[in-house]
């Protein structure tokens, strides 16, 4: 992910948030520039302007709901969710997000 998002004009990976330290140190050699924490405060703190999750199926609506409420654009991989229940979560009309 880290490769295609160089490619974009005006992207700039500036943080990483992982689960382990094992996957922290990985990243932290990969992406030497960017803030690398397993702290989920300190990422949303981090000034970003959008995510980009990258993580097993099971995390992907519980970490797209912590950054949508953090206020922050989300870009999440198929599938979004596990559960319809996730699903609805993630796409609650409070969140001011089509679920269409």
């Amino acid at each position: 992910m880290r490769r295609a998002l160089a490619e974009l004009e005006g992207v700039t990976l500036a943080a990483v948030l992982c689960h382990g330290a094992a996957s922290a140190e990985a990243a932290a050699a990969d992406v030497p520039l960017a803030l690398v924490t397993r702290d989920r405060a300190a990422f949303l703190a981090a000034g970003l302007d959008a995510v980009d999750i990258v993580a097993p199926n099971h995390l992907h609506a519980d970490l797209s709901v912590m950054v949508l409420e953090a206020g922050l654009h989300v870009l999440v991989e198929k599938p979004p969710a596990t559960t319809r229940m996730r699903w609805r979560a993630m796409t609650s009309p409070s969140r001011g997000i089509s679920s269409n």
